[in-house]
Order: C-alpha cells, then structure tokens, then sequence
C-alpha cells in the first residue's frame, strides 16, 4: 500500500470552483473547470469581485486583466496558481489505498485538535501478534480521544476569529507533542496542532458526531480562556532573544520590590491571580504589581511608579478608586461603628433607589457579584418549583459550582460538563446548555422550556463587549414570558455602564430578575438582585404590614450572609447609587461617549502601525486583543505597564475619573510600547481582516443629538472635491449627483424591522454619516446619526395607484438637493404596500457614495433582514481608510505613470462630440434632464450573453463597441471620447467600502469607418482594459494637467456618458423575495 499525492493544481481548482460557488451560489459540479467564464456566464462586474476573492484566498497578485486574457478558466488559473505558489501551500495531503493482498495500517492524517496520533508501521500477514499490535495501538489512540473529551482542545489562547467549534472551549489544555507546531491564522478562533512540514485539512473521528456551531463573529474569546498558561515555542532568534531578556530585566528593575513581594507572597497565599498567563518564556515577569495607594484614575505601587489604570478593580470603580464622596461616607459610617445584626437605614434607601432607577419592584442585597446571580437564580426556583434552568456557554455567572460548567455539542444532545477541577459533574447537570450562535438555539429552549425555572444570561460580556445578540435575547424574553419562566440578566459587570437602566434600556427588553454588582458597590463588597415581587417574595415571603392580618406568604428559600448588609459597605454602596441617581442618564452618554473616543483612537494607532492587536469596546468596557496567534503578541500589557499604562489581558474599563491627560498619555504608552516590541522582533506587521469594533448605544442614538455632536475630520478625495465644487452650482446641479434605488420585497417583515437594519447601515457605515465644511476643505463623520427613514402606507390603494405613486415618489427623492453642509446625504423611504409587500426607496448623494456602494447597501439590507444575518458580514471599511490611501497613493511613484498614461491619450486635442439635436446648444449648460428607462428583458439580456460569449466578451464590451460604433455612424466622427465609470473599490482591500470611489474614465478611440465586428471587438476590450488598469486618477485633474480651454456651454472632453447597471443578482434575504430597479 502506498500513498498517492494528488497533483496541486487538482486542489487549487477545487479551491476555486468553493470561492466561486460562494459569490454566485453555482454548484461546484456545474462550474466546468475547462470552461471559460464567459461560458460560465460570469460578467465583468462578476469577475472584478471574483479576482479580489482569488487573491485574498490563495495569496495570489492577479490583476484583472490577467485573469481575463492569461487565466480564463478554473484550469487555467489553477495552473498559473500552482506556478506562482510556494511549493507548502495548499499541498494536498496524501491518500491511503488499501491494498486487498497486503492489509497495511498507515495513519497519515494528522488531527487538528489537541490529540496526536502516533503513525503505524505498515504490518503485513494476520498472525496474532500482529493482531495485539494493532489493538494496543487502537487502544492507545482511544485513550487519547477520551483524555482529549475531558479535557478540552489545546491552545492556550486561540486567535480570534471566524470559529467553528466542535466542543467546549478549553480550559485545561494538554500539552502539545513536542514534534508539532501550532498555527493559526489571523482572525481565527481555532488551533490547529499538526506535525511539522505536513498539511492535513482531516480531522481524527472521535467517539460522537458533533454539532458544528459557526462563531460568524470574529474576536470572540472563550469563556475563561484568558486564565490558562501561555504555550510558546523557544524558536526565537539570538537577537530576539537577547531583546526579549533585556527587556525582561528592565521590567524586574522598575518593579523590584512587586517581585520581591510577589516570591514572599507565595509562600503562604495560595493566589489564583498569580499564575494567570504564566509562560516559562517570561516567567520571571509573571507577577502582579503590589499597589500602595489607589486614587481617581492612577495606582502608585510599591516602588514609587505610578500608573494610569484601566483595570479599575474587575470594574467596580465606576467613579475611579475611592472617590471622595465614597470615601467620606465610609469615614463616617467607620466613626460610628458597625453591627452586623441590626438593619442599617441606608439599606432601605439603596433599595429605594435601585427599584427607581431599573423600574424593578423589589430589592435585596448580597456581598459578591456570585452571591446575587444565585439568589436570583434560587429565587426563579423556589417560586416555579423546578430545578432545571438554561444558560449560555460563553456567559460567565461566577465561581459557584452550578455556573462553572461547559457545553460539548454534539449532534444528538449536548453534554454538560464541570469547566474546572474540583466540581464534581452531578452540580452541572441539572442544566440546559445553550449557545448563542447554534441555529437550533431557540427550538431547544422550546423543547425544554416547561421544565426551566429560568433562562439566565449576560446580556453583554465583558470579555466580548462587541458580540451582542439582541434579537436572539428578545425571542428569549417573548418565550419566556409566554411560558411564565424567569428571564434573569446578569449584570454583575455591565450593570450602570450601558444605560442607567442598564440592558433593559440597551436592548428594549424587561427582565423577571436583575443581578447587580461592582458599579453599585463603591469598591466594597455589595451587591443586589432586583425583580419582580412575586419572584423577589422567595426572601422574605413577600409584602405585608403591621396593624392588619397580613403576613409573609410566599415560599421562602434561605438566603443569608454575616456580611449581608455590613454598615460600612451599606454606606459605600449608598454614596455610589445616589451619585448614579444625582447624575442620572447623562453620566452613562457622556462616559460612553469618552470611551468611544478613546477606543476609536486606540484602533487608529494599531492600524497606523501595523500593530497586530485590535479593541473591542461597548459603552465604558473595552478589551484589548492580539489579532494572531504569536505567543509573545501576549507581552504587550507588560510593555504597556512598563510604559506607566495598567491594562490586563482582559476586560478593561474606563472611569469618570479618567481625564483626557490620562488618555494622552495612554495613547502615547501603546506607541511607544509597541514600538518597543517591533523592534525587539517579538511582533511582525499585520495585515489581516480590521477587526476593531466600536459598538454605539442604541438608547444614545435615539436620544437625538449627542452623539450627532461628536465628529471625526477627513480630507477630501480628489474625486469628491469634483464632485462637491459641481454640486455647489445649484440646486439642480446638486441633484445631478443623486443616484438612487428601488427595493421591492416581499414576504414577512415589518416596517420597524426595515427601519432597525437601515439604522444598523447607517451605524455601519462611515461615508452614510458625513457632511461637508462649507469651504469644502474637510469633511466630517458623525460618529453616529439616525437615519433619515420615513414610512408611507398605500395599502389601501389599487395596484396601479401604488405603481404610480412610488414612481412618483421615487422622482421626488431623486431630484431634491441635499444639504451637503448638515447632512444627512442620504433618504430612504419605506413604503408599505399590503401586509407582505414593500418598496424600500434608497437616494444617496454622490459625493458620499456610488452605485457600487448602492450594490453594498443592498445586498447588506438583505443579510440584515435575516435572522443571525448581522453576524455573516464582512467588516466594514472605514472610509478614512480609502481617503489614506488614495493620499499615499498620488504621493507615490506610480501615480505619475498613470496621469502619464492618460496624458498621452489626449497629446492632440480630441474634437467635441457634434450630437444631431432638435434644437441648438444652449451657450451655458444647465443641469436640467428628463430621464428615459430602456431596460432589457430578461429574454433579450441572456441573448445578449450568448451573443456576447460567442464573440469571447462580456455583455459590457460588446454593448461598448456596439454603442460606439452607432454613435460614429450617427455623428460622421471616427475620433470620439465616451466617458466610462469605474469603481475604485475594486482595488484590493476596498471591495466592501461604502463611499465615493468612482472615476470617470475619457476612453478615447479611432472608430474605422468599415472593417470586421469581431476584430473591432477585441480593439475595444483591450482599450478598456487600459482604461481600467489606469483608473486611480480623476477626471478634474487631467483637465487641469491639459489645459483644456474653458467653454461654458459643455463639458471638457466627455459629452456622453456609458454605463451599464447590471442586474443585483443573487440577493440572499432570506424567506424573503427581493427585487431591484434603478
């Protein structure tokens, strides 16, 4: 038996024909390999996308020109990839063919979780010994399997990413084979252990089938997985090396004395916080800062440093540490004395004041953030009579047994585990294990919802403060209700930051039960559960009253602490809620306004230097996360602090204390300590997905206008200053620019359904939210807006009077100016037109975006509409990012090439296109037009194509040199320049802006008066492919470079315009049927 290698280019075509099948929705076994793509009915449009794809995912440099002349086919592409590739990538892994005569047992496949599978030696004949060979080897891989089930996958902190996960999230991690190498892609949240040299996209079989679950959301990090130890490979060159130890010892010097106390600490402090993070590689650095004085927004430690700290005790010191109000209310309860059994005033009004503020009936209080999520949950309990309550697997509920569990999903059940030592697994089991992104979430809670006490969930999570799942949680709340089950938030962590009212405010969803902790608390240990009366009566029986009959009737469960109720954290825990009462709801827009801020800068600087780091922040939480795999990416909180910032690697937060001094002086600590490591080796430029994420408040947005207020300043594009000077010309100059759409759905949806994905467009989307300065020098981008949506029912009218007042409708959005000095550029109308029937009417002025973004905006509507549909989208990009490139690129050497290119185009004066009117030219152009609609039928457009095809084009160039040559025959000119549009997203790395990206490109030919069509044709495409290799320029300039002479009554150079709107085809909205029009 012998291993047979496939040959690449088999592979690489196979890659091909998945990323095609993934644009067009062909199936891989239509898609011909020897066929061309005009055979395939692919058109340029297409193609212009399919090419961005191909060189994303194979790591190839095709421009598009290649791909239609040199690699017209799957075949041929795959032979040019296989050329151009390095000989490791995309080998294929080799295949076993079991040879009848000679039973071999060879395992090449080597596993991609934690399990190593150990090579059999090829054994021939059947003798009994060769049997119990065979067995104890079956045997040995069957053990590590089921160490593997109890333990969990290795990595120690997997990158994050799109993630599909086949169990639990590790926590306890085996230790690699010392043979194998880890790797993991930028942006993925998966390990892959395999043996060096070696590409095996096979997994081991395991015992059970399990359940693929998608992590669509990229950055996601496991539940815990920040506490495990860091595997590194000791593979760093002696320059590395000697860096990494010069920079260790330097660390140790600032902080001796935390050392010295960490090593003596030790000794008798059985620590956990200690060994978090603990590599051998950095070990003599693994130590927490002992801290002396904490105040405001800064901790000094022992040896005299002082910090800007954004750990901010796990979140408690909402008001920085210590503030002076709390510290006066302790000084003063402490003056007084203290009494545990007694009932301390303060408790009664710390009770009044929370049920105000959450709209809550009832409060009690507890001492940690554990202690209210099990009395809440004990709660939901005693007052339904059932055991059995559902939680989420990533969610993170304390340390009690019941909640310290893991789900492995398999495709028939889902298994509960304990996720840590000591927990025996009967203390889990009584639990319904759910996760947020399995499409099967809500038929299980069905199917188990009359045996819940409770569903139970973060509603954000600290440590993913960007994964958010707000429809899911309000389809949680609408079956619970309807079963009478207690919904319990956990809001131990982000209770007071997101809103006052905190998530119920957040995701416009009313909570049965509500656990407080930290924010609450004034930095003593305090916390409270807040609900309904009939739950909360489980405490105490319930309401009654002195002077009647009454008395406590509910069922009671016992829930009770020494410390319950301390004086002194009373008192801490008063100041601290009648501070966030005084302040009311503006101290959560303003302090999350500032976070914003202060994470949209963190994310400019790790982009600006390449840094392979990324944030993740919602309202005051952020959480600063490596973007690859490197190991030593994990140094860079201990750069940071070494630099006077205190961040850990995990979830981070920012005070009312914290100035914009503190912030400048973070900023400049991650430069400087990035700095530090790119030149220590210890971190490479990144260039992978951006996967910073800033998540607005939805209650803030709706507020009106504080956000609206906070702007960010960007240069103009070439292109938008055109289009900005032109639009300045008059009304109908102004609306000249508007491009627009129509969407026709069908199917069920609601108008507030429509609504919420436009605003999430808009929230999406930078060019969506900007305005001009009126000296047109800078543009601004809110940092979010509402969007302009208004809704109009014709429900009641016949077809043909919907038909005619959506044309209308339509003309009275497209024609209307736009205020380019307040915004918003952009109006969508829904109109609703029976109870399964709407037109979505989309204008956009053109100095923010173009038809390409249109597409965008389309096709993203659609994902939107869709249950889970948010969670599938590609990031967006900024458009900041297209305005920094296009300024790099004209301050570039190849951008005089392409003004060249286009300068010697027009080295003798090209003569004005001479149209046959009705009347004369006007000497000065107005901007007044009539529109008229020609529109293929479906019929004549596939015509099109075939005809097209056969003459080896595409519908655009054959359309192109039909219509030129008919314009030389109308005219009598054979010297004519048309105007075509190109979309400069189609640079790499652009494909998903939303913007202003067009150029209009003056093609200009020698049209002969007789010849062939077909030759004609290909003179044709090869100009226009010319054209689109030289796109990156504007129009403006090159009449500026020529000098043309000014003539009021016509434009320079271009007098006709060609464009072809393609069809939006393959539109995924879902149940949802869907069509377009211009």
């Amino acid at each position: 038996m012998e291993p047979i290698t496939q040959d690449r280019t088999a592979v690489l075509a196979r890659k091909i024909q998945d990323i095609l099948y993934e644009l067009s929705g062909l199936e891989p076994a239509d898609l011909t390999p020897s066929a061309s793509w005009l055979e395939l009915g692919f058109d340029s449009l297409f193609l212009s996308q399919a090419v961005i794809q191909f060189n994303q995912n194979l790591g190839l440099r095709l421009s598009f020109r290649q791909m239609f002349e040199e690699t017209p086919s799957i075949d041929a592409l795959a032979r040019y990839a296989d050329e151009v590739l390095p000989p490791e990538a995309f080998q294929p892994a080799p295949q076993i063919i079991q040879n009848a005569d000679n039973q071999s047992f060879t395992n090449k496949n080597i596993p991609a979780s934690g399990i190593t599978e150990r090579a059999l030696p090829a054994l021939t004949g059947t003798s009994d010994s060769t049997v119990a060979e065979i067995i104890r080897r079956q045997l040995e891989v069957m053990e590590q399997q089921l160490a593997f089930l109890k333990n969990g996958d290795a990595g120690a902190n997997p990158a994050p990413g799109f993630s599909t996960r086949q169990a639990a999230d590790p926590l306890f991690p085996t230790k690699p084979d010392p043979e194998t190498k880890t790797e993991t892609n930028a942006g993925e949240d998966r390990t892959n252990t395999q043996r060096a040299g070696t590409f095996s996209p096979q997994k081991t079989p395991r015992p059970a089938p399990e359940k693929n679950i998608a992590r669509p959301v990229k950055g996601v990090t496991p539940k815990m997985a920040n506490y495990q130890n860091i595997q590194a490979n000791d593979d760093l060159a002696p320059a590395q090396k000697a860096a990494l130890e010069k920079f260790i010892a330097q660390y140790v010097e600032k902080t001796a004395k935390s050392k010295a106390q960490a090593q003596r600490h030790r000794a008798r402090y059985a620590d956990p916080r200690s060994v978090t993070g603990f590599s051998n590689k950095w070990k003599e650095i693994v130590y927490q800062i002992a801290a002396e004085e904490a105040k405001g927004a800064k901790i000094r430690d022992v040896d005299g440093n002082e910090y800007v700290d954004f750990v901010m005790s796990y979140g408690v010191a909402l008001f920085g540490h210590m503030p002076d109000f709390v510290q006066k209310a302790v000084a003063e309860q402490l003056e007084k004395g203290a009494s545990l059994d007694v009932l301390p005033p303060k408790a009664t009004e710390i009770a009044e004041m929370l049920a105000e503020m959450t709209g809550m009936e009832r409060v009690t209080l507890a001492n940690t953030g554990t202690e209210a999520v099990l009395g809440a949950v004990r709660a939901a309990r005693t007052w339904s009579g059932k055991d059995k309550i559902a939680v989420f697997d990533t969610d993170y509920h304390g340390m009690v047994g019941q909640f310290m569990l893991r789900g492995v999903f398999l495709k028939d059940r889902t298994n509960v585990l304990p996720a840590a030592a000591g927990i025996p697994r009967f203390v889990v089991e009584n639990t319904l294990v759910l996760d947020y992104d399995d499409p099967d979430v809500l038929s299980k809670l069905e199917t188990e919802i009359k045996d819940l006490a409770a569903v139970v969930i973060e509603p954000v999570q600290a440590q993913n403060p960007h994964w958010q799942h707000p429809e899911l949680i309000r389809k949680i709340r609408e079956i619970t209700a309807r079963h009478d089950v207690a919904l319990i938030f956990d809001e131990i962590i982000n209770g007071f930051r997101l809103d006052q009212k905190g998530a119920q405010a957040w995701y416009g969803v009313e909570a049965d039960l509500v656990a407080y902790g930290k924010s609450v608390s004034g930095g003593l240990p305090l916390s409270a559960v807040a609900g309904k009366a009939k739950y909360m009566a489980a405490f105490d029986g319930g309401w009654w009253q002195f002077g009647d009959d009454s008395a406590p009737e509910g069922t009671m469960t016992y829930f009770a602490s020494t410390f319950i109720k301390n004086p002194v954290s009373v008192a801490a825990a008063h100041a601290a809620v009648s501070e966030l009462k005084r302040r009311g709801p503006e101290l959560q827009y303003e302090l999350n306004a500032r976070a914003a801020r202060f994470a949209r800068r963190v994310a400019d600087i790790f982009r600006k230097m390449r840094a392979p780091y990324f944030i993740q922040c919602t309202s005051s939480m952020f959480m600063i996360k490596p973007a690859d795999a490197n190991p030593y990416a994990r140094l860079f909180h201990y750069f940071l602090r070494y630099h006077g910032v205190n961040m850990r690697e995990r979830p981070c937060f920012i005070s009312t204390a914290h100035t914009d001094s503190d912030f400048e002086k973070t900023f400049r600590a991650i430069e400087n300590a990035l700095r530090d490591m790119f030149e220590a080796g210890l971190i490479e430029p990144y260039a992978g997905d951006d996967l910073n994420q800033i998540i607005l408040p939805p209650a803030h947005l709706r507020k009106g206008d504080f956000w609206e207020n906070e702007t960010t300043p960007l240069d103009l594009t070439e292109g938008q200053k055109e289009v900005f000077v032109n639009a300045l010309l008059g009304d109908d100059a102004n609306a000249a620019y508007n491009v627009g759409t129509e969407i026709m759905i069908e199917g069920e949806t609601t108008t507030d359904a429509l609504r919420d994905a436009i605003q999430k467009l808009t929230d999406r989307h930078e060019a969506l939210r900007i305005f001009f300065a009126k000296d047109g020098q800078k543009q601004f981008v809110r940092e979010a807006l509402a969007a302009p949506v208004a809704v109009e029912d014709i429900s009641d009218r016949s077809e043909k009077a919907q038909s005619e007042f959506i044309q209308k409708r339509h003309e009275a959005l497209i024609s209307a100016p736009f205020d380019l000095f307040r915004g918003p550029l952009f109006r969508v109308e829904i109109i609703r037109r029976g109870p399964a029937r709407f037109s979505v009417l989309w204008v956009v002025h053109h100095a923010v975006a173009d038809g390409w973004s249109l597409g965008i905006l389309t096709r993203e509507l659609g994902h939107l509409l869709k249950p889970g549909g948010k969670n599938n989208l590609p990031p967006a990009v900024p458009f900041r990012d297209f305005v920094v490139a296009q300024r790099d690129f004209r301050q570039g050497a190849d951008y005089a090439g392409v003004m060249d290119f286009w300068v010697k185009k027009f080295a003798s004066p090209a003569p004005p296109l001479d149209l046959p009117t009705d009347f004369p030219r006007p000497p000065r152009q107005s901007f007044s037009a009539e529109c008229e609609r020609l529109a293929f039928s479906e019929t004549e457009y596939k015509t099109l194509r075939k005809t097209a095809a056969r003459f080896g084009t595409t519908p655009y160039f054959y359309l192109f040199a039909a219509f030129q040559t008919y314009l030389s025959r109308l005219t009598g000119q054979t010297d004519l320049t048309i105007g075509v549009v190109a979309a400069g997203q189609n640079a790499a790395g652009f494909a998903n802006l939303v913007g202003h990206a067009a150029n209009l490109l003056p093609v200009r030919m020698e049209v002969p008066p007789s010849g062939n069509f077909s030759d004609w044709l290909k003179t044709v495409r090869r100009e226009l492919l010319d054209a689109f290799d030289h796109q990156n320029f504007t129009f403006g300039e090159l009449v500026r470079k020529l000098r043309i002479p000014g003539n009021s009554s016509r434009n320079p150079l271009i007098s006709l315009v060609f464009n072809m709107d393609s069809p939006l085809d393959n539109l995924d909205y879902g149940d949802l049927r869907t069509t377009t029009r211009p």
